[in-house]
């Protein structure tokens, strides 16, 4: 929340991973239960369960695209209103794209930002057409970009 609201222009979160053979590995024992395979992510601590885990990776993948990657920058200022911190607005959001897509790869840009686009239309923060021109105009940011927005007209 405070680096968003810093304007940090790139947050990265991600899964703590261990090589194996280091000192990080012995040195946590038993108690953080990582992956047999590389990239050795942490599956689960005594503080996060398994399914917690694998919300805060598709939270970080999707924060990732929206986010860092600078794809919608005047729409996240939207989105940050729907909710009472930074965090629980973009984890809404994250919620609401993962119930939807059940993924977090293989998704264009163009799919991303009509889920931005549907998700604050739900909330009603905002008029749809302003929603719309600022979903737009970031997406339209981006030379060459041809793909057309299923969203509706702005009025």
């Amino acid at each position: 929340n405070m680096l968003v609201d810093a304007g940090i222009q790139e947050i990265q979160m991600g899964i703590l991973n261990r090589l194996r053979g280091t000192a990080i590995a012995g040195e946590l024992g038993n108690d953080i239960v990582f992956s047999s395979q590389p990239p050795y992510e942490v599956l689960y601590t005594p503080e996060f369960n398994p399914e917690e885990m694998q919300w805060l990776q598709r939270f970080a993948r999707y924060f990732d695209r929206y986010y860092n990657r600078k794809n919608f920058p005047e729409s996240l200022k939207l989105l940050w209103e729907t909710a009472a911190t930074p965090f629980a607005a973009f984890a809404g959001l994250s919620d609401w794209v993962w119930e939807r897509e059940g993924q977090t790869h293989h998704l264009p840009l163009v799919q991303l930002a009509e889920h931005l686009y549907w998700y604050l239309a739900e909330r009603k923060c905002h008029e749809p057409s302003l929603i719309a021109q600022t979903i737009e105009s970031d997406f339209r940011r981006l030379r060459g970009r041809r793909d057309k927005l299923k969203t509706p007209d702005p009025v």
